[in-house]
């Protein structure tokens, strides 16, 4: 009897072991399908990570909105003393101090990478190699990869959970960490880091490939007049917008002059 008292706790044993572990799996699931955006040769993040304990950030928020409060009262004051100055200082500095403090606690990631673009609509880029087309679209490629690997990374550990609320309008998540020990926060704040840095170097792809247009276009002139109204008109609009902010420089200058 005593044999199969224990066999019976052994198998309650491993049937919790496994609905454990095939929760965790969901919850897993769940947090990146909410955080990662994949279609065929698109990746997107959209999320906010709360470093901080939710009790550590309340009173935190709510004296930002007190302190923001505050200084909608001083500047609507109609008092012009020193006195007010001097509070109106406190507050901004108080209020740009906690402000910052929570911007860098709870950081917001916003990287999207698809494919580059390569002329079509985007007419700028008409004049970049073939060549130098492919090397980009293999980098955003990468990028794409690089991306998805560091959100499985962070899913894996386990260090994120999702917030429980309502879905937000603008279809940011909300992240809790589950541990805030300086090793888990450390780990947290390096994933952040990756993928900004993944999110830059799109960006940086990106703008090579308009200054390898523009350098093919100042390279072979002949294009600008055989290309598209549509390029001459672009071209014939900034030669106007160049323009226009030096005759305003002009102006402004000859101001000065006259001050003086």
């Amino acid at each position: 009897m005593a044999i199969l008292e224990q066999l019976a706790a052994h198998e309650a044993d491993e049937m919790d072991l496994i609905i454990d572990v095939k929760g965790r799996q969901n919850e897993r699931g769940r947090l990146r399908a909410a955080m990662l955006a994949v279609d065929e040769d698109r990746v997107a993040v959209r999320a906010r990570i709360h470093l901080l304990d939710q009790e550590v950030e309340r009173p935190l928020r709510k004296r930002l909105v007190a302190l923001e409060d505050e200084l909608a009262l001083l500047r609507h004051a109609r008092l012009d003393t020193e006195q007010l100055a001097n509070e109106l200082a406190r507050a901004t500095e108080q209020r740009a101090i906690a402000a910052a403090f929570l911007d860098e606690r709870t950081p917001v990631l916003d990287t999207t990478i698809g494919r580059p673009p390569a002329g079509g609509a985007d007419w700028s880029l008409a004049d970049v190699p073939v060549s130098m087309l492919d090397d980009a679209a293999r980098c955003c490629r990468d990028l794409r990869a690089g991306l998805v690997g560091a959100v499985d990374t962070v899913v894996d550990s386990e260090l994120l959970a999702l917030r429980l609320a309502g879905d937000r309008p603008d279809g940011m998540v909300e992240l809790d960490l589950t541990d805030h020990d300086p090793d888990a926060v450390a780990q947290v704040a390096a994933f952040v880091a990756d993928v900004r840095m993944i999110g830059a170097v799109a960006e940086q792809v990106a703008a090579r490939l308009r200054l390898a247009a523009l350098r093919a276009s100042v390279d072979r002139p002949s294009d600008w007049r055989l290309a598209a109204g549509l390029r001459r008109r672009h071209a014939r609009h900034a030669l106007d917008y160049s323009r226009a902010v030096h005759a305003a420089l002009a102006e402004v200058n000859k101001l000065a002059e006259l001050n003086e």
